[in-house]
């Protein structure tokens, strides 16, 4: 088996409003990892979110929570389903806040290890100008990261060695990811350059351990 892969995608584009819900285009297979991420530009810091549901019965757990950084980028949140159900083409995912969700994506992976959490870390980060980025530490080679990216003129470019898989209509929010073959420090970024105010968010899930044949020479 490779390492982890991309396999689809789904977006909830909206102005505003909770919840919100996108829909697989495709069947979910069993054991892969399904992450969700959700922003609001309305609540400030104050704003909470509700761990998504969805339609095969999935359970969520929170990766990160990206504080809003005190002006009108907003507050943002990754979730992840590890070993999820099989499901056919349909799936829909809900998630909901004390304001308004104006961004939603839905990703689905495979080669993620699924007999334990995988995650591995997560992080945020913050500014006002300069390169939208956030370092993540992973603490074994070849973990999947996931990231997403908003400010308030939008983002609309994924960062070098990573892949854009989805972005809003309006720019708000994208969706990033890549296979960091190291391990350790690790910068995660996305673009354009920005002259205003963003927030970027991060997780890493580590990936199926290949297991290795045993020669039948060393077998006891």
């Amino acid at each position: 088996m490779s390492g982890p892969a991309f396999v689809q995608i789904t977006n909830g584009e909206t102005g505003g409003g909770t919840p919100e819900t996108c829909t697989f285009p495709g069947a979910n297979t069993l054991g892969n990892l399904i992450v969700v991420i959700a922003i609001s530009f309305n609540g400030g810091n104050s704003n909470t979110f509700s761990a998504p549901t969805d339609t095969a019965g999935n359970t969520y757990h929170l990766a990160q929570f990206a504080p809003n950084n005190g002006t009108t980028d907003g507050s943002g949140v990754i979730y992840y389903a590890w070993n999820c159900k099989a499901a056919g083409a349909g799936n829909v995912v809900s998630i909901s806040c004390s304001t308004d969700i104006n961004g939603l994506e839905a990703l689905e992976y495979s080669g993620v290890q699924n007999t334990l959490d995988p995650l591995d870390n997560a992080n945020f980060a913050t500014g006002a100008g300069g390169t939208t980025s956030v370092n993540l530490t992973t603490t074994v080679a070849g973990d999947l990261i996931v990231a997403g990216a908003y400010s308030d003129s939008g983002q609309t470019t994924a960062g070098s060695g990573y892949n854009l898989r989805g972005a809003q209509v309006n720019n708000t929010l994208i969706a990033e990811d890549g296979v960091f073959t190291g391990s350790g420090s690790v910068a995660v970024t996305s673009g354009p350059v920005d002259t205003v105010a963003w927030n970027i968010m991060a997780a890493s899930f580590k990936a199926i351990v290949q297991a290795i044949p045993v020669p039948f020479w060393a077998a006891p």
